[in-house]
């Protein structure tokens, strides 16, 4: 963890290689990890005091076997481009001479006035998760289901598929952080969330799939019907089972974060944009929230 010596770091690593909060507060917590990946799953979270509360995991293709013994030989990736500085009698020449002797220290001016103290700033923040009860133990049979929020929900596996494209996710019922921030919007009617007062919002939202394929699962944000963000998970083929549908289906994580300014009254919905779309309901998994900045 790097940072500057006159910056205070709000995590400390101890003696045993464990980050530790320094103080008692609202803390934004991201991760991003780039893997070469093999024929394996990848699942990684984020814990604090041994409970998971961020969870991200990628099911993988095919991936062609190695012929030289390399596992990575047909990872995929991502590479980074590198630049070349040019050479010639176009690149700038560098000066070689002697910095001179600094000058004496001029006096001490006067001291300004004093500024007007500036008004207390009081974060406005929420982190929406789905409240069900979670099974002991998660089965891919659908059993236990019933008909909910346009779609069908399955309290044996902690799923909801839901019937068309473009339905609003009506299953955010219950705000994290309430009671202790205060949130920018007023409590959700149908799925959707209204603005209660102008500013800049952090955005971000994270939905995790079992995608049983041909088709690819997506999700976006909207702001009063226009799509202000979208995440789209990879095709991928899965092999029928006549045990359940999702019995062969893959776990996958769609996340997408963004900044943007809105206005009072304005209301915000999540929308499944693909058909028959399973969800996993966990709160570690799938979860919206924003913070206003101002």
């Amino acid at each position: 963890m790097k940072q500057h010596q006159q910056q205070s770091a709000p995590l400390i690593k101890d003696v045993n290689g464990q980050l530790r909060t320094v103080k008692e507060g609202l803390y934004l917590l991201y991760l991003n990890v780039l893997i070469q990946a093999t024929k394996i799953a990848h699942d990684i979270g984020i814990f604090i005091d041994n409970q998971r509360k961020l969870d991200c995991r990628e099911t993988l293709d095919y991936i062609r076997p190695s012929t030289n013994g390399n596992p990575f030989q047909f990872a995929r990736g991502r590479r980074k481009n590198k630049r070349k500085h040019g050479k010639g009698r176009h690149r700038r020449k560098r000066c070689h001479c002697k910095r001179g002797k600094d000058g004496a220290v001029g006096p001490k001016g006067p001291r300004g006035i004093p500024g007007a103290a500036g008004a207390a700033f009081a974060i406005h923040a929420a982190h929406y998760v789905v409240d069900i009860p979670k099974p002991a133990l998660r089965s891919f049979h659908q059993d236990n289901c019933e008909t909910k929020w346009n779609g069908v929900l399955c309290s044996s596996n902690a799923t909801f598929m839901n019937n068309g494209k473009g339905d609003v996710i009506q299953a955010f019922n219950t705000n994290n952080l309430n009671g202790t921030v205060t949130s920018p919007f007023s409590p959700a009617d149908d799925g959707k969330f209204k603005i209660l007062q102008d500013g800049l919002v952090l955005f971000y939202l994270n939905i995790a799939v079992l995608s049983k394929g041909p088709f690819r699962d997506s999700f976006a944000v909207h702001v009063d019907n226009k799509r202000i963000m979208q995440c789209t998970e990879s095709k991928d083929i899965t092999v029928p089972s006549d045990i359940s549908p999702l019995f062969n289906a893959k776990e996958k994580t769609c996340s997408a974060t963004g900044l943007y300014y809105v206005r009072k009254d304005q209301n915000v919905s999540i929308k499944i944009l693909s058909a028959d779309t399973a969800i996993i309901l966990y709160p570690e998994m799938t979860y919206f929230g924003a913070v206003l900045l101002r």
